[in-house]
C-alpha cells in the first residue's frame, strides 16, 4: 500500500486529482492509474524507482501515448531519456 500526499509536487497533485475510485469488500478506494505511478518513479529518479518504472513497461499495462502526455506536462522528458539510457545498461 502506497499513500501519497497531494502537496508533494504538481505531479502528485495531478495523479491524486485523476484517481479513480474503485469498491473493494465494501470499502471505497481510490487508485493512481499506472501512467501516473511511472511518472513519478521518473521524478523521484532513486534506483527502486528505476526498477519500478523499468517493471511498469514490461508489465504491458502502461498507456505510452497517456505517459509521454504526463512526461511533457511535467517537464521529465530529460529525465525519461536519462532512465533510457539506464535502462539500456540494466
Amino acid at each position: 500500500m502506497l499513500f501519497l500526499s497531494s502537496d508533494t509536487s504538481p505531479l502528485v497533485a495531478e495523479a491524486v486529482d485523476n484517481a479513480q475510485e474503485f469498491e473493494a469488500d465494501n470499502l471505497s478506494v481510490w487508485v493512481i492509474a499506472p501512467e501516473y505511478l511511472g511518472a513519478i518513479a521518473l521524478e523521484v529518479g532513486r534506483s527502486k524507482d528505476k526498477v519500478r518504472l523499468d517493471a511498469l513497461m514490461k508489465s504491458g499495462i502502461l498507456d505510452m501515448r497517456e505517459l509521454k502526455g504526463i512526461i511533457r506536462r511535467h517537464g521529465l522528458e530529460k529525465k525519461f531519456a536519462e532512465w533510457l539510457k539506464w535502462q539500456k545498461t540494466f
